[in-house]
């Protein structure tokens, strides 16, 4: 069948091909929140033979995984993924992670806050010789869709993208953390 969604975001869901009847075990339902192990055993799944694994993470209040009990809407899910790709030898690549919609990377602290979480469990993994190697903050000057989310540019003024610098700030500060250059950038379009 299609699936819905990205599958990274409900894998077990896209092993329910019954509409009517969950299969055994699976106390959520058809289409049900997924359970650790669910979530996780379908991550291994989709990745079986791949060195490097890949998840997008967003922060969303309407989005709940791993149950209603133990429901985790945090950067706490990126160290789960780590912690299963380090279980099959495999490296974590967060391609993708922000804030909440539409304002991935700012303007305000609040908003940065999903993001610098995200940076701090790859910094901790690392530090633990873990598999979060790697990752991609969206979005990082992205002309085409500034009309309508907050990207990074480092020397706008434009007021939807004062937090750049900040954001900047703690990718870099990252890097130095985990011992890779950290290298000082000017965005090609400062000016709205």
């Amino acid at each position: 069948g299609e699936e819905k969604g990205a599958p990274y975001t409900e894998p077990h869901q896209q092993q329910q091909q019954q509409p009517r009847h969950a299969p055994p075990g699976c106390a959520g339902g058809y289409w049900g929140t997924d359970t650790v192990e669910q979530w996780t055993g379908m991550l291994a799944a989709q990745n079986t033979g791949l060195e490097v694994w890949s998840i997008h993470v967003y922060m969303d209040k309407n989005n709940c995984f791993f149950d209603k009990q133990h429901c985790v809407r945090n950067a706490s899910l990126a160290a789960v993924a780590a912690a299963e790709a380090a279980a099959q030898g495999a490296m974590l690549y967060v391609g993708e992670y922000g804030g909440p919609s539409p304002n991935f990377t700012g303007p305000t602290t609040a908003d940065q806050q999903f993001p610098d979480a995200i940076l701090d469990v790859q910094v901790a993994d690392s530090k633990q010789g873990g598999a979060f190697a790697l990752s991609t903050i969206w979005a990082w000057e992205c002309p085409s869709h500034r009309d309508n989310m907050v990207c990074i540019y480092v020397n706008s003024t434009h007021p939807r993208e004062v937090g750049s610098r900040a954001m900047a700030r703690s990718i870099a500060d990252a890097n130095k953390k985990l011992g890779n250059p950290v290298v000082t950038t000017t965005s090609s379009q400062a000016q709205p």
